[in-house]
């Protein structure tokens, strides 16, 4: 059993795979263990903590183009945010059926060159004005 003052567990638990330190005088197994090790992972480095609503829209941002992450990419998302894995997935799988693939299809219906879907759907997404261009020239054959 672990004797931390707030804790008591009985129940034991295997270590993460992506852990490698051990701190000295405590047992592997135990669950306080576990919860230390993921806590203290996360705490490295001088980042902020951002929320997950935050972090995943940061992140939708700078993959916009490819908003599918692998399962190794899922894991880090989720230490980073001290979440589950299952729960960034189910935010992002609602973020792109609810936004991301409405923003892209409003952004090609603006009938604005190709060079501009990116970022016209990005600001449709984060609802910002997008500026006035000339729309595609469309050939009248």
């Amino acid at each position: 059993t672990c004797s931390r003052r707030d804790v008591v567990c009985s129940t034991p638990f295997s270590l993460p795979t992506w852990s490698s330190s051990k701190p000295s005088g405590e047992r592997a197994g135990c669950c306080c263990r576990t919860i230390l090790i993921d806590v203290t992972k996360r705490m490295e480095g001088p980042r902020e903590q951002l929320s997950l609503a935050e972090y995943m829209r940061n992140w939708l941002r700078e993959h916009w183009t490819n908003p599918f992450p692998d399962d190794a990419e899922l894991e880090r998302m989720a230490i980073e945010c001290l979440s589950t894995k299952k729960q960034v997935n189910n935010w992002l799988t609602n973020a792109r059926m609810r936004k991301w693939k409405p923003a892209i299809k409003a952004a090609f219906d603006l009938d604005r060159p190709l060079v501009y879907l990116k970022q016209d759907s990005i600001d449709l997404w984060e609802q910002k004005a997008i500026p006035v261009v000339a729309p595609r020239r469309r050939c009248n054959h």
